[in-house]
């Protein structure tokens, strides 16, 4: 045991610290052990951390996460998560539009009530690989693939086969060759990360479509609300992180009431006359 003396009014006062203790990286166990995870020690561990500098270390690490989420807001609000605590998981909720919800009943029952010609179909932004900007990913639980458009590819260049032998058919019966497959592209929502195949398409309208593979990985939930938004809930692979997010917003621009933006208008009496004099 190592000693250490301090010269007092009282007298000489001791500091005792073990090897163990010395040895011992709180600050990374805390990271990486406890906060992220089930909590599990080593007796090793669990006799190398002081009862104060736990405490402290803790309320750091949290003050510090906290500033983390409130820049990424001011930086790029479209990809901005708030966590919140429950019983059983860690949920990551977009923060954004937290109080659409709040509308009153009869508002919220004429969005799901009015009939529409088109509404918005479910995106949101994702993270592909080491691309440093998110995209605007289209989540189609029609399409039994994961597809990359050409365009999005050439920023990654991830390896790619163009000796595949695939093709894709569209719901308009329309096949088309594509350009190569990309296996292991890491998807990034929130702090939910997997790793997906991407078949590689020219032309295609997003940059990144995410089908069945990836629902399926992530057991993708999605939910409806009366105001006309929709949500998804994915969780990692090990199911102990929840990410929830909005795929669209009420009110969205895309949902058209209207057959036409302009009416036709009316014939007048005297149409023939005007055309044919």
């Amino acid at each position: 045991m190592d000693a250490k003396v301090e010269k007092g009014k009282s007298g000489p006062s001791f500091k005792l610290m073990s090897d163990i203790e010395k040895d011992t990286d709180l600050k990374k166990i805390l990271e990486t052990r406890i906060l992220d995870s089930r909590v599990e020690f080593t007796l090793r561990e669990v006799l190398g951390i002081a009862k104060k500098e736990f405490h402290d270390e803790i309320i750091d690490i949290v003050r510090r996460k906290k500033q983390v989420n409130e820049q990424v807001k001011e930086t790029n609000p479209k990809v901005a998560y708030e966590v919140v605590s429950n019983e059983s998981d860690n949920v990551i909720v977009d923060s954004q539009h937290a109080s659409t919800s709040m509308i009153s009943s009869t508002e919220a029952r004429s969005h799901y009530s009015r009939k529409c010609w088109a509404r918005a179909t479910t995106e949101h932004h994702v993270k592909i690989g080491d691309v440093p900007d998110p995209v605007m990913a289209l989540i189609d639980h029609g399409s039994e693939i994961n597809i990359m458009s050409a365009d999005f590819y050439r920023k990654g260049r991830w390896p790619i086969d163009t000796q595949h032998g695939w093709r894709v058919k569209a719901a308009t019966s329309v096949t088309e060759d594509l350009f190569g497959a990309c296996p292991n592209v890491k998807v990034t929502i929130g702090d939910i990360e997997v790793d997906q195949h991407f078949f590689v398409q020219e032309g295609s309208t997003y940059p990144i479509i995410l089908g069945q593979p990836y629902i399926i990985a992530v057991r993708m939930e999605t939910k409806v609300l009366d105001n006309g938004s929709a949500y998804a809930k994915i969780r990692s692979q090990d199911g102990r992180r929840t990410v929830q997010f909005m795929t669209v917003r009420p009110n969205h621009e895309r949902n058209k009431q209207e057959l036409r933006d302009h009416s036709i208008p009316k014939e007048c009496d005297d149409f023939n006359n005007q055309v044919f004099d």
